[in-house]
């Protein structure tokens, strides 16, 4: 078991893990490289892991914590990104060959910059966008076609500008990526409304791709470490866990994205920094710290 690995989900029926660290000792990072089978029914005590057959060498790098999986348009490769250690890295997997492959180093950040940054795909155009990824708090965008990282302005509508810790997920229904909550300073915990927008849509295609997003109902704190996955086709974005202030929540989040309205599912152990995925009507945590 270990906080704060890398995770993803193909197709909602492979369920993918690979890193994180000892929650009982941080310095203690994992090279775990999992998949779980979600096609098939199994018991939360006997869940059908398989360990990832690689061939080749283990890059050293992916022995890491805080960083980030993106699945490729194809589905049959799984982009590793890891922008919390200088030099920033990115290494590709093919996983019909379980081979490792090379990928174009993400530009360098200065140690300031460098964050807990989630990686995702835009499945139209075989993207990938990492906010806060880049020089100067911009996101990081990754073209696969033609190998290359640029970079695009971050909103400007949070107090924070730091742009750590968030979710950030894809949605099929909007055809945009979904942005939740993330660190705030310490003066915004004491006001929680100063913070700003708790969730924000990106469309890669729009003349004005960020837009800070109205939501109604049992809005969700702005969450640290949480995790956002796109449910039910992309009718429903499920968030989950993660910290606002002193507190660890362990309560499911669920956003109607016809109506843009929150409500509270069921409440489970508090944790934070725990891979998440979904496959059909089920919801599925695993690893994470509750301290």
């Amino acid at each position: 078991m270990a906080y704060f690995p890398a995770y993803t989900t193909v197709d909602e029926s492979t369920f993918y893990i690979q890193g994180g660290a000892n929650i009982s000792n941080s310095a203690d990072f994992y090279t775990q490289f999992y998949a779980l089978d979600l096609t098939q029914s199994w018991s939360t005590s006997t869940p059908l892991w398989s360990e990832v057959t690689t061939v080749g060498p283990f890059p050293e790098r992916v022995k890491a914590i805080w960083h980030s999986i993106s699945v490729s348009k194809d589905q049959k490769s799984l982009l590793f990104w890891d922008m919390y250690k200088t030099p920033t890295y990115s290494v590709g997997f093919r996983l019909d060959s379980g081979s490792w492959t090379d990928m174009p180093a993400p530009p360098p950040l200065k140690s300031p910059e460098l964050k807990v940054c989630k990686a995702a795909t835009d499945p139209t155009t075989d993207r990938v966008y990492i906010p806060g990824g880049a020089a100067g708090n911009n996101m990081l965008v990754y073209d696969s076609v033609f190998k290359t990282m640029t970079m695009v302005a971050m909103p400007t509508g949070r107090k924070s500008t730091s742009w750590n810790y968030y979710a950030f997920a894809w949605n099929k229904v909007r055809r945009s990526f979904l942005l939740f909550g993330g660190l705030v300073s310490p003066d915004e915990l004491n006001s929680p409304g100063s913070a700003g927008p708790v969730l924000y849509e990106y469309s890669p295609a729009a003349a004005t791709p960020w837009m800070a997003m109205n939501s109604f109902g049992a809005v969700p704190p702005m969450l640290a470490g949480s995790c956002m996955v796109s449910a039910y086709n992309g009718t429903k974005m499920l968030v989950f866990g993660g910290t606002f202030g002193l507190t660890t929540f362990g309560t499911l989040f669920i956003l109607d994205v016809a109506t843009m309205s929150w409500r509270q599912g069921p409440s489970s152990q508090p944790r934070v920094g725990m891979a998440c995925s979904v496959s059909g009507d089920n919801f599925i945590v695993w690893g994470g710290t509750n301290s």
